[in-house]
């Protein structure tokens, strides 16, 4: 049984990865031409669009695993983690924002 439940979770994870990779028509031009003063602004937005998508497959699949083990504690856990690491990676600025204002409340 704990096979199937293996098998089962990586094929899920496999075809939710697989459905969220982009499609031939939907790539990019190639070519670069921008400047490299928007390196890091570049380098952020794809490791934000890579990053993304791959935290919620892992949350799904640690939500799965806990759903089948009837772990209510590791259910709830996974869903704090993936709220307080998607705050920070979907939008940094109101992350950023947040702690400011806790900053300047508690100091």
């Amino acid at each position: 049984m704990r096979i199937r439940t293996r098998t089962s979770a990586v094929v899920i994870s496999a075809a939710a990865i697989a459905a969220m990779a982009p499609s031939p028509a939907s790539a990019q031009k190639g070519g670069g031409g921008g400047g490299v003063e928007q390196a890091g602004d570049n380098a952020a937005d794809l490791i934000s669009n890579l990053v993304g998508p791959l935290l919620i497959v892992l949350i799904g699949v640690v939500a799965i695993g806990a759903f089948v083990q009837r772990n209510v504690g590791l259910a709830i856990s996974a869903t704090l983690v993936g709220l307080i690491a998607g705050l920070f990676i979907f939008d940094p600025g109101t992350a950023e924002s947040a702690f400011k204002d806790v900053y300047e409340a508690v100091f």
